[in-house]
């Protein structure tokens, strides 16, 4: 069975007892719906590339808990990376934590092409695409009312059955294939404007083209949509 992993910062007093009051508050609400339970990477010692791979692999949701540190964690930036690889369409929330400061330019422009070198554009990559996700914000300091407002949504953001995984599967991969689409159309239109004259008639064929292009894409894309409605 699926599980809805979490992972905080190891060694980290404040992403793990936050990460456990997280868990306290939704764990009797997930164990209705994802039958693997709730796995805290906290628990373990040790989790190589490999472990982290098979996580992800396995995970229902990934719920990243952010505190202060946790960009320049390598497991939790590995554990970023994996969920936003070209093999995985997992659901990815974002927790943010009062410690936790948003990357300033800084951070993608120097602290990780020292720290990856080659593979620095794939995490930055991963690391924006994080953050396309509004994070939900959990207030450790603040009442318990407030906690569990909190809580709620973040339960919110979870899929309630393996039909709306699959669904959000689905749908990534429905993105995904028409982004490389329009970037293969944006490269023809690119390769057809240098062949194209300053000046002519021929502006009005490429006009077209780009037009029919366009619509080819918009007809798949909607055809996708439908088929996603018609499933759920």
């Amino acid at each position: 069975h699926r599980s809805l992993v979490v992972s905080s910062l190891p060694g980290c007093d404040e992403a793990t007892a936050g990460a456990g009051i997280l868990v306290n508050k939704i764990q009797s609400t997930v164990g209705r719906f994802v039958k693997g339970g709730i796995c805290m990477l906290a628990d373990f010692k040790t989790l190589n590339d490999v472990d982290i791979c098979e996580v992800v692999f396995r995970a229902y949701t990934v719920v990243v808990v952010l505190s202060q540190g946790s960009l320049e964690c390598p497991q939790q930036l590995q554990l970023i990376a994996e969920c936003f690889g070209s093999d995985s369409h997992v659901e990815v929330v974002p927790v943010t934590l009062p410690s936790f400061k948003f990357p300033a330019k800084e951070y993608y422009d120097e602290y990780l092409p020292s720290e990856f070198q080659d593979d620095s554009a794939m995490m930055a990559d991963s690391v924006r695409a994080l953050f396309k996700n509004i994070a939900v914000q959990f207030a450790t300091h603040a009442s318990n009312k407030v906690l569990d407002a909190q809580a709620m949504e973040l339960l919110a953001r979870i899929p309630t059955s393996m039909k709306d995984v699959d669904r959000t599967m689905s749908i990534a991969r429905t993105e995904s294939s028409n982004s490389a689409r329009l970037r293969s159309l944006s490269s023809k239109r690119s390769s057809r404007a240098s062949r194209e004259p300053s000046f002519g008639r021929a502006s009005n064929s490429v006009t077209k083209a780009n037009t029919d292009d366009a619509e080819d894409v918009n007809g798949s894309l909607s055809h996708d949509l439908e088929a996603d409605a018609s499933y759920n």
